[in-house]
């Protein structure tokens, strides 16, 4: 004997509440997984982002930056990665910034309308800043990097 309800949920293109209901249950668990296996993904593994280290003292910028990158492992293909991930941080984090600031313009907003631009402009100075550092390989600062007017960054090393 064939079940009413499959009948009519192959006549009406539904199914049975019952078989909803787990699917849904199904799909939300199963993204639910995903959300977690992304954030662990994300996260990594549990352990000191870096080991003890003091900076030299007294000593310029490319001696501290020799240091540094004798201390963490910094080889030429770490710079070349670093040089990539903050030339990419540093656009997609200005573009948001631009487009907050343009957006707030257009529709004459207020001045704390704008408060929304000023994570992406500090992560986009961040990122320009370290994309800085790695170029010229000193570790000279914020201000340094102010005063030498290469404010856009640059995706590879120019040697």
């Amino acid at each position: 004997m064939v079940k009413l309800t499959t009948i009519a949920g192959v006549l009406t293109g539904v199914g049975t509440p019952a078989k909803w209901v787990g699917n849904t249950a199904r799909d939300i668990g199963s993204a639910w997984g995903n959300i977690r296996e992304a954030y662990e993904a994300a996260r990594g593994p549990r352990k000191p982002k870096r080991p003890d280290y003091k900076a030299p003292e007294g000593v310029d910028g490319a001696a501290r930056y020799a240091a540094a990158a004798a201390n963490f492992g910094t080889d030429a293909r770490k710079e070349a990665q670093i040089l990539r991930s903050t030339f990419g941080t540093f656009w997609l984090h200005f573009t948001l910034f631009a487009s907050v600031v343009i957006a707030a313009s257009l529709l004459r907003a207020p001045f704390y309308a704008w408060i929304p631009a000023l994570p992406p402009f500090v992560w986009a100075l961040r990122a320009a800043v370290i994309n800085h550092m790695v170029r010229t390989r000193r570790c000279d600062g914020l201000w340094a990097f102010i005063k030498s007017g290469d404010y856009a960054p640059e995706r590879f090393r120019k040697n």
